[in-house]
């Protein structure tokens, strides 16, 4: 048995075609389109793992920054409530990496254990303290989030990491994206194939002596494929991003956000289509507002959807 992916929309608002697709190659020049803010749950293998945290909506002043920005804002705490999930229900936290919209309701997660590039946030925190910076930081960063997160940090609550992790979880591999959408954002592989295998690797038999022993379990070649679902935060937008839109059959860049280079975001989704053969129903992204198109989804009392990646 493998992992449960959920993503849960939890705001929307307009954002200019500009940012989503790039000036080159957008197919929607001038235009708006509705783009969402979710946040993604994993659920298996005894755990509850939150891929990122949303904004604190009742925090007043990320409330009402927020509330200036998009149309809706629902926050994070809310949208764990709509899969039945309250905050002390998560057990481990990962950051994609460390905007606003990421990691600004971390606060409300003190018992889950929490996972953050070291090069992803010391940057941020550099920098949001800078205001020759600030055309990068604003709206992206908001600086009293940052002294929190130090002091759980020091304390042993968030750990930072350095590069690739291999098997974070039986089948969860954390991959680091540098200098694309932020400096060092941590991309989430979820393998149900390798998840399924570690939770059957071993079985007990009898050896010669007829003494019970375990040995490793036999290959399945049903399990033995990959099952490969990519969590992929912000470095792209939409499958147009990483597929093309009309007659631009080469990559879209967004310029939301990017502190990083355009080439490096191409490399990127070169990766990614790799993981994922090029099927866009292993691709969730934070703030794709066509998820209901490719995932079995259901929409909330207040018109926000819930998307099942996989059930």
């Amino acid at each position: 048995m493998g992992y449960q992916i959920t993503n849960i929309e939890y705001g929307i608002g307009p954002w200019g075609t500009e940012f989503v697709y790039g000036m080159v190659g957008n197919p929607k020049p001038g235009e708006t389109e509705q783009n969402v803010h979710s946040v993604t749950v994993i659920q298996g293998e005894g755990h509850n793992i939150l891929v990122d945290t949303g904004v604190d909506t009742e925090d007043p002043a990320k409330g009402k920054l927020w509330g200036e920005l998009i149309t809706q804002c629902k926050g994070v705490v809310w949208a764990l409530a709509q899969i039945g999930l309250a905050p002390d229900d998560i057990d481990t936290v990962i950051l994609t990496h460390a905007h606003i919209d990421h990691i600004g309701g971390l606060l409300r997660f003190p018992h889950a254990r929490v996972f953050i590039q070291q090069k992803e946030f010391e940057a941020w925190e550099s920098l949001v303290t800078d205001p020759r910076y600030a055309q990068l930081t604003l709206p992206a960063a908001m600086a009293s989030d940052y002294p929190p997160i130090r002091e759980l940090i020091e304390e042993g609550a968030v750990t930072l990491l350095n590069g690739d992790v291999v098997n974070l979880y039986p089948g969860i591999d954390l991959h680091v994206a540098y200098n694309c959408h932020s400096v060092a954002e941590q991309v989430v592989v979820v393998d149900n194939a390798t998840a399924a295998q570690a939770a059957g690797s071993h079985v007990v038999v009898s050896n010669e002596q007829g003494q019970k022993v375990v040995v490793p379990h036999p290959a399945d070649p049903a399990k033995s494929a990959r099952d490969v679902y990519v969590i992929a935060g912000d470095l792209a937008l939409r499958p147009a991003n990483l597929l093309g839109s009309g007659d631009w059959k080469g990559f879209l860049a967004p310029i939301l956000g990017r502190s990083g280079s355009a080439l490096n975001v191409m490399r990127a989704y070169e990766w990614i289509l790799e993981q994922t053969g090029g099927d866009m129903r292993r691709l969730v992204l934070t703030h794709d507002s066509t998820m209901g198109e490719r995932f079995e989804s259901e929409q909330t009392e207040d018109g926000l959807q819930i998307h099942y990646v996989v059930r």
